[in-house]
């Protein structure tokens, strides 16, 4: 077991596919248009319920 963690490519795959969720993260986020869906559901805590 100790062999696979000091394997360098297994590192390597695991340091590219997580660059690749925080940049994919990254694209969502400042993707055109969600800052307006991300204020929508900023309010929704303020919302009374009643008004639905």
């Amino acid at each position: 077991m100790k062999t696979l963690y000091a394997d360098p490519v297994i590192g390597m795959i695991g340091l590219l596919l997580f660059f690749t969720l925080f940049v994919g993260i990254l694209t969502w986020l400042f993707w055109p248009g969600s800052k307006e869906k991300f204020k929508q559901h900023g309010e929704i805590p303020l919302k009374d319920g009643h008004d639905e």
